[in-house]
């Protein structure tokens, strides 16, 4: 990706694509999180896994898309990311 050029088609595919990142480590939410954020997913970063859960039983914040899931309660990402190795539960 270049600033100011047209992004290609596997990035326009993966704008649509919800990822959460769970991880208990700022630094590595950040660099991860960017990482997936410039190859154009959707990022949801949380720092343990009492966040992420409470995120995914949210609404999805881009609950404008026009598939037919978006009429849901339930928020699905895509993907999850997570450290095997957290405190907590």
């Amino acid at each position: 990706f270049v600033r100011g050029q047209p992004r290609d088609e596997q990035w326009q595919r993966r704008s649509k694509q919800w990822v959460v990142l769970v991880d208990d480590e700022e630094s590595i939410r950040k660099s991860v999180g960017q990482f997936l954020f410039d190859a154009g997913y959707q990022v949801t970063a949380c720092a343990d896994a009492d966040t992420a859960l409470r995120v995914c039983r949210s609404s999805r914040a881009d609950s404008s898309s026009d598939d037919e899931s978006s009429s849901s309660s339930l928020s699905v990402p895509d993907a999850i990311v997570s450290d095997i190795r957290m405190p907590g539960r």
